[in-house]
């Protein structure tokens, strides 16, 4: 698996709006061979030329009204917030396939919405 699967996947998918689709392309294109990927939201709001808050919105929407990616918040050895790992839900993701179990510390859709986000 490569950041071309999730690239390809998700130019695919329909989000409902283009900022959105193009975090979520950000997203995929710095995924490792496990479909997950630590990018900061202010390093994505960088890269797609809008605010943080944007960028943590939009992850947001993708998580919880969508489902395309699921959001484990990670912290430092000293409790503060690092980048959160992001893992892109791609049907052949290690985390989707049958019987894998959910990322840790992850919310699944329709729990909540989150804030943070490095």
């Amino acid at each position: 698996m490569s950041s071309w699967d999730a690239l390809s996947w998700a130019k695919k998918q329909q989000v409902g709006n283009p900022v959105r689709k193009l975090i979520l392309i950000l997203m995929c294109e710095k995924v490792d061979a496990t479909f997950a990927c630590y990018p900061s939201a202010k390093k994505l709001a960088r890269e797609a030329e809008c605010s943080r808050s944007t960028v943590i919105e939009h992850q947001r929407v993708l998580e919880v009204e969508l489902g395309l990616v699921t959001i484990a918040p990670q912290s430092r050895a000293n409790g503060s917030q690092s980048s959160n790992r992001i893992y892109i839900n791609h049907p052949d993701a290690p985390h989707m396939q049958p019987g894998a179990d959910a990322p840790s510390s992850a919310r699944q859709p329709g729990s909540g919405s989150r804030t943070g986000g490095g």
